[in-house]
């Protein structure tokens, strides 16, 4: 069962780091062009729930967000949780 549920939650955090990366990149390139822009809350959303990785590839790639003091506060903030988490299931399965 364990193995089941670690397959299931990496192809959820895969899945979420895509659209992550997705609605960054998305973000990034309607800046450029001065067209609609895909809400922080969005991009906040998608890296909570498992996207952590993908939005950060995709902010390393295409430098977004990389000046915006809240929202990198956020962002730090948002993977300290999730670190935390991770490490109360890893260490509770030893």
């Amino acid at each position: 069962m364990p193995g089941l549920v670690v397959v299931a939650l990496s192809l959820w955090v895969a899945f979420a780091s895509t659209v992550a990366f997705w609605y960054t990149v998305r973000d990034k390139m309607a800046a450029m062009m001065g067209t609609w822009r895909v809400p922080e809350a969005t991009l906040f959303w998608w890296e909570l729930v498992g996207g952590s990785f993908g939005g950060l590839l995709a902010r390393t790639c295409v430098c977004h967000k990389t000046r915006k003091r809240s929202f990198q506060g956020m962002v730090t903030a948002i993977h300290v949780v999730q670190a935390i988490v991770v490490g109360i299931i890893f260490f509770s399965w030893l």
